[in-house]
């Protein structure tokens, strides 16, 4: 597996994650009663403010390293603590759906844990390559 292959799988289970992040994002606020309706306000006051503005700073300065994740690191909360909602109400239902969506959502973290790993350790020997 080169260091291309691996960025593809990366970004490919990160696409999922992210898309699981949304969805809970969007069944926390509709239908969870764990999030009083304050908390509820404040994430997404929060997705909606960072999320946006990243989108106004892509638009205007589409070369201006607006590929970079540092510009949105606050998102990553957010969604780390609508996941963890999900799997905590997933506990509780004991749906087909809800089983089957923590299977893939678990395995794309152990996917994305394991091929994080190979990139590091994939680009520590390509740096020490070019020395």
């Amino acid at each position: 597996v080169t260091l291309q292959g691996i960025c593809v799988i990366l970004f490919a289970v990160n696409i999922v994650i992210v898309a699981f992040s949304l969805a809970a994002m969007i069944l926390a606020i509709v239908k969870n009663k764990n999030f009083s309706v304050e908390v509820k306000t404040l994430l997404g006051l929060v997705f909606a403010t960072v999320f946006g503005n990243y989108v106004i700073f892509c638009i205007n300065y589409p070369h201006a390293c607006t590929e970079h994740m540092r510009y949105c690191v606050p998102l990553l909360l957010v969604g780390a603590a609508f996941l963890g909602d999900f799997l905590t109400e997933a506990k509780k239902d004991k749906g087909k759906i809800y089983k089957g969506s923590v299977a893939v959502l678990n395995r794309c973290c152990v996917l994305f844990c394991v091929f994080s790993t190979m990139f590091f350790i994939a680009l520590l020997y390509a740096e020490a390559a070019n020395m």
